[in-house]
């Protein structure tokens, strides 16, 4: 499938895998559950494998930096923008009530379906509008798209450049807050090299610590 529409892109529609659907179910239930406002997370992590993997290769990073905070991970393997939106709209929140939501979102947009920038960006606007509708007093770190391919003149990394400075614009840094990780991941000349992701797409462990520190700062710089 190729060149889906703004609109397409934009529409919340589920996954069919059953992994998915458990996974959403799991949260669903759990999440209804209420909590004081000691437990409430500090961070709701909302995105793609990169964020579900804060499970995995960042395991160290989250311990270190937000398990202490009841931060909740909403990261699912392979979700583009529309599947993220449908979560949303149906009750993934439940009764969580955080300070903040740390969203990385669109680059299965661009690498599965080959979305132009403006269709991803229209993606990742919606969930942001969503979140305001939903947590109005919630502020947001909005993640630059992660560097994708080994050099600077490849197709998907022109691609998430080009979308990064459309998401960019979506930021005011009063509720909507910028991090763009760019420059801890690539050389000097652009470079994405293996030993930071082996895949060219989802970071290794060290740059979890990164950004965990990243967001850290962030966050303790504006609460």
């Amino acid at each position: 499938m190729k060149n889906h529409s703004p609109v397409t892109r934009r529409n919340s529609q589920p996954r069919s895998e059953l992994w998915w659907q458990q996974r959403f179910d799991a949260h669903c239930v759990k999440h209804q559950q209420p909590l004081p406002k000691e437990k409430q997370p500090q961070i709701v992590f909302l995105g793609d494998s990169i964020i579900h993997r804060w499970e995995d290769e960042g395991i160290d990073a989250w311990m270190t930096y937000f398990a202490t905070k009841h931060c909740v991970n909403l990261g699912y393997g392979g979700d583009c923008t529309e599947h993220m939106l449908w979560r949303l709209k149906n009750g993934e929140l439940g009764n969580l009530h955080p300070q903040w939501f740390c969203v990385l979102a669109g680059t299965n947009n661009a690498g599965h379906f080959d979305d132009s920038p403006q269709s991803i960006a229209s993606g990742v606007q919606s969930i942001v509008e969503q979140l305001k509708v939903l947590r109005p007093s919630a502020r947001i770190v909005l993640n630059a798209i992660f560097p994708r391919s080994k050099a600077p003149n490849q197709r998907l990394r022109i691609r998430v450049e080009q979308t990064n400075l459309l998401l960019k614009a979506l930021c005011d840094e009063k509720q909507v807050f910028w991090l763009n990780m760019s420059a801890q991941f690539l050389t000097k000349d652009g470079v994405l090299e293996a030993n930071v992701m082996s895949d060219f797409l989802h970071p290794n462990s060290p740059q979890y610590v990164k950004w965990g520190e990243q967001i850290e700062r962030l966050i303790n710089d504006n609460d």
